[in-house]
């Protein structure tokens, strides 16, 4: 799947930094990507038609085309992975899970699952298993710890600032011109120390992140901007297309960051509603319904 990406100058869809199309992103559009592999006697045919279902996101077309297929053959990680995913796009996850344990006990060395896995435990709501698997999928694969923006996100959520800012510190040597990051990096040095210290260690965009209105929320956690214009320059695309959808989605979904960093509650609840209240097929929607979700546990 690739994000539209709303620009000043273009419509077009590009993948965006945070999207969900990296390696250790949404696994699944790899996997769907890659050669059919080889299914003793199953047609092969019968697995691309399982991809094409979930290509086009026709979910329980998906379902039903590889429930067979994995009945007839119950060891095949490819058809057991199809309906991990399957289940996962359906938002079931506990179908999910019980397909992604499957294949982790199977393969226990294999970082991809472990990502995978940690990935869906996260929209479950299980901070503390999402982040066991992040870290095991990194000590598989060191290689995948300066790219780990997930691995920040959890700490965020479950209060590891500290670990958070470490992570996205991290990140930034990789890609040093996601306004997300640097978002995510300065609300956990304030929500350690205080707003004004934070600012003052504030992260350089190292290049303009294209996003609307993501260079306005850049300024705004600057001191640059203010939530109004945040809301405006999101606001300037049409309500009525994918572009509009994710630029309205960006700018609740980091104005709640903004006033949590400030420890201003009630705005913060605000903006969070606003943003999950959008309903997109994206794992930054995922982390504000879970944020919410976990918030409102916390207060109950």
């Amino acid at each position: 799947m690739k994000i539209w990406m709303a620009t000043k100058n273009s419509r077009l869809p590009r993948r965006c930094p945070w999207s969900l199309g990296r390696r250790f992103g949404q696994l699944f559009l790899i996997t769907l990507i890659l050669p059919v592999a080889v299914h003793g006697e199953i047609p092969t045919d019968r697995v691309q038609t399982i991809r094409d279902h979930l290509n086009a996101g026709r979910f329980q077309e998906a379902l039903a085309a590889v429930e067979p297929l994995l009945a007839s053959k119950p060891e095949d990680a490819t058809l057991r992975f199809l309906r991990g995913i399957t289940h996962e796009k359906l938002r079931d996850w506990t179908a999910a899970l019980t397909d992604y344990d499957a294949l982790v006990t199977q393969n226990p060395v294999a970082p991809d699952l472990r990502q995978q896995r940690g990935m869906t435990r996260f929209r479950a709501g299980d901070l503390a298993g999402s982040l066991q698997d992040f870290d095991e999928a990194i000590r598989l694969d060191p290689g995948l710890e300066r790219k780990h923006w997930q691995r920040g996100l959890t700490y965020y959520l479950m209060g590891d600032y500290e670990q958070g800012a470490k992570q996205f510190l991290l990140y930034q040597s990789y890609h040093g011109a996601d306004v997300e990051n640097i978002a995510w990096h300065m609300a956990c040095l304030a929500r350690e120390t205080d707003w004004s210290k934070a600012q003052s260690k504030i992260l350089t965009l190292e290049g303009d992140d294209q996003r609307i209105p993501l260079m306005t929320v850049d300024r705004l956690f600057r001191g640059g901007a203010t939530p109004e214009q945040v809301t405006k320059d999101a606001a300037a695309i049409p309500a009525d297309t994918p572009e509009g959808t994710l630029s309205r989605f960006y700018a609740e979904l980091y104005l709640a960051l903004y006033f949590d960093a400030r420890q201003e509650v009630q705005p913060r609840d605000q903006h969070l509603d606003l943003a999950v209240a959008l309903q997109l097929d994206h794992y930054m929607w995922d982390v504000a319904n879970v944020w919410r979700n976990h918030l409102r546990k916390k207060q109950d």
